[in-house]
This record gives C-alpha cells, structure tokens and sequence, in this order.
C-alpha cells in the first residue's frame, strides 16, 4: 500500500519502542463514526432536529480540522424508513428497522466526507424479506445502499464459511476494518462465537486473513473454507482498555485500523496483529482505545479521542451521558469535499392536523436550497416509497448523487442559516386518512449534492 507521506513516517516510526508508547496521528484525518446512544451536534442551532442524532445514524468529523467545528450526519433513523420502508410488514414506518449501526467501513476509494452510499455498514438487526428494492439485509452482512440496490462487501454466508459459528442465534458482526497494506479483514461480534470451534467471547477480535479473500471489482468474492483465525482473546483487550484509564471492555464494538500504522505481536494468540482502535459498549467510557502501547486513548490533530468535542457533539440529547462510539472507520483524507446533507423529521408518524418539519443539516451555509416532495402510499403493511429516475429539479445530471424517486414532485426553495440548517414546515391543517406518505429530499444548490430521503407518515 502507498501512504501518504505522514503516515508513512508514523508506520515507520512504530517499529521504534518509543513510538509505541503513544497513538499520536499528525495529519490528513477525517472520522466516520456512529454512537451508542442519542446524541446532540456541537452546533449553535439547537432547534433544528437534524442536529439530534441517533444510534441508527452516521456522522463524520475532523478533529482539529479544516472546516467545520461541528459533526455532521451522512442519515439517520429517518433515512432507513425512507429507503427500507415498512420492511417488517408491521404498518409502522416509525419503528428503526435497522435498530442501530453496529459496523462502519470506508473503502480508500470514498470521497471526504463521505456521503451515504459511500459507506458500508452492519447493522444490528436484519431486515425483513423485502429489505431495499427487494434485497433483504442480515445483520452479519456488511453492505452498502446504492441509487440501485444493495451492495455486499462481505456476506453472512461467507463469514460462516471462513469458520465461524454463533452460539446464539446468529452471526451479527459488531465490528469490522480492512487493512490496507495486508487485505486482512478483522471482526467483532455482538455475541460469544465460535472460530473453526474455538470459543470466542464478545470481547474479543478475529481475522480473515487477506491471502483468503479474493477480491471481485472490490468485493469479497469468496473465502477460503476455516480460514478464520483469534487474534485478540477478551482478556487481552479487557487489560488494554484498563491501561487507557477505562474499566475493562463490556462488549467489543467498532474497530478501525490504528492510522499511525505498524503491528505488534499479541500476548495471548502469539499472533502479528495490526494496530487498532477499539470501541466499547459502555456509557461511562466516551472514547477510544489504540492497542498501541498496551492500550492508550489515541489522539488525532493533538485531539485526543475521548469526550464530546473530539468527535464534534455537544453531548447526549437532552443533557444525557454522551455514551460511546459504537463504530469507527478513519479517512486519510481532510473533509475538504462538498458536505453531507442530512433531511430529517420527528416524529415520522403524526395524527392530523399536524405539522412536519423537515429539518437538514450541512447545507452551504446561508446558500440556497430546494426542497423537492411527492405523495406515497404508506397504508399497506409491507410497503414502501416507489424507487425510479429522480424528478425534476434533481434529476439534472449535475447531481452528485441518486436518491429514490418522487413521483409528482412539489419544489419549495428556501435559505439555510450560518451554520447549514434549513427547515421547510409541512402544515396539516384538517383531518387526512392515515397511511398518507410524504417522501422528501432536498438538493443544495451551491454544492449539487442532494440529502438522504426521508418519509413522514400520517396516522
């Protein structure tokens, strides 16, 4: 792999003993990262919704960075509705149908910040058989949503046959990271597994070594039978998050190649394994752990990873303990392309008369912005909004992205305030049957990037 040339320096320099003391990364960075808990932007506009951020969403970030001083969301719990719809048949596009993100990856490849169909992920509850044009989604699946389907990195089928076996009820990956210089995929799950029969506890990191990966147009064709290997039993990460300063590891979550590079050989699989950065599921420990060192807090631009302001939140919602990343992936690459445009709306669902408010984040800041909306059919169990060519206006090629299509679209243009939020207001003033579906987008017009859809659903 070519690295850029500070991180090259840092591989180069974790060889040395005193380097290994620290994870200190100097240079181009940008974090993608979703939480554990509800969290709120570290934003100056406290009324928008788009600036309340759920464990179902993905945000990005720079710490110490160019740009912005807050994080954005790429989607969100929202988002999911709009593109899986009522996928578990049930009549309500409200309930997260994904339940949270357990998994994050960025492939080199992506722009910075990324935007949603960038993003590969896990998530921590399968969807139903419908799922996203007809492609349902497990929770050991890692994916990521297209203007024309889904795409699988690494399917559930083939964790299986790399060795391992769950001894709950299914494989449900937690964590995932690929290393660039080996091709070695690294792995966490939600629940004790097996590898080729050797137990595995839920504190603990497994490999798929690369030379077992054969790669198709970028994705995992096929593994090789057992290939699966431990290298990181729970005890030793359990000890590496007490050397950070934290209470031990309650139940690994997202992983991410450490950016300061090098490797080190593990006390209790004898194993050569690549430095990483950890996360927890726990509410106390609001941060990350490099396995640098023994175990450190890492820090990227002199910041280090732990606390609100290091990933650009103010806090937990409504003043609530921030909680913890629950995954990570890191870019090598400052977030100096056009943002992420996040619509949002709360509730989905409301009884009529009513008003929805469709809120988004990272517009251009006071540049304009359209929003474009059609009417859909959310009465049938089962259903969700029709996918086809975007309408005009977002259908001009110039769009940087696809979104599912409006059918019998209304455009509203409106003003995003200093820092990105705009919000266009829905007024119901009488009584509707339910089951009537709004499905919106909105494009910014400075940058010509269109936001995540979202669906709002009368009851």
């Amino acid at each position: 792999m070519q690295y850029p040339a500070p991180l090259a320096l840092a591989v180069a320099l974790t060889v040395g003993p005193l380097a290994a003391q620290s994870s200190a990364y100097v240079g181009p960075a940008n974090l993608v990262f979703a939480m554990d808990s509800t969290v709120e932007l570290a934003c100056s506009n406290t009324t928008n919704q788009a600036h309340i951020v759920s464990d179902d969403g993905v945000l990005t970030f720079s710490p110490g960075g160019p740009v912005r001083s807050f994080a954005l969301p790429l989607c969100d719990y929202t988002s999911w509705a709009a593109f899986f719809g009522d996928a578990d048949a049930d009549g309500d596009y409200a309930d997260s149908i994904i339940t949270s993100i357990d998994a994050i990856w960025v492939p080199p490849t992506a722009s910075s910040p990324p935007g949603m169909f960038d993003v590969f992920v896990s998530i921590q509850a399968e969807t139903g058989a419908a799922g996203y044009l007809g492609a349902s989604v497990s929770d050991g699946d890692v994916f990521r949503l297209t203007p024309n389907g889904v795409e699988t990195f690494l399917a559930t089928a083939q964790v299986a046959l790399a060795g391992f076996a769950p001894t709950l009820s299914n494989l449900d990956i937690c964590g995932f990271a690929v290393d660039a210089a080996t091709g070695d995929v690294y792995l966490t799950f939600s629940t004790a597994v097996t590898v080729n029969g050797t137990p595995l506890e839920d504190g603990g990191v497994a490999r798929i070594p690369g030379s077992a990966i054969t790669l198709v147009g970028g994705l995992v064709a096929s593994v090789t039978p057992g290939a699966a290997e431990i290298v990181l039993d729970e005890a030793e990460v359990n000890a590496m998050f007490q050397h950070a300063g934290y209470d031990g590891v309650t139940d690994l979550a997202g992983i991410e190649i450490d950016p300061n590079g090098g490797t080190f050989v593990s006390s209790s699989t004898q194993q050569t394994v690549a430095h990483l950065w950890l996360c927890d599921d726990d509410f106390s420990d609001e941060g990350l752990v490099s396995t640098i060192g023994g175990g450190v807090v890492p820090s990227v631009n002199g910041v280090s990873l732990q606390g609100s302001a290091a990933f650009g939140l103010r806090g937990g919602f409504a003043g609530a303990a921030l909680g913890n990343p629950f995954a990570i992936a890191f870019q090598h690459v400052d977030p100096t392309g056009a943002s992420p445009l996040h619509l949002d709306t709360f509730p989905i669902a409301q009884a009529t008369p009513t008003v929805f408010d469709l809120d988004l984040s990272g517009a251009t800041p006071s540049g304009f912005v359209v929003y474009v909306l059609g009417l859909v059919d959310a009465a049938t169990p089962g259903g969700f909004a029709p996918r086809g060519p975007a309408p005009i206006p977002l259908a001009s090629p110039s769009w940087l992205e696809f979104y599912p299509g409006i059918p019998v679209p209304a455009a509203v243009l409106t003003l995003a305030d200093a820092e990105g939020f705009a919000r266009l207001s829905l007024r119901i003033g009488a009584p509707v049957p339910a089951g009537i579906g709004v499905l919106g987008q909105a494009g910014d017009l400075g940058t010509l990037v269109l936001s995540s859809p979202v669906v709002a659903v009368t009851l």
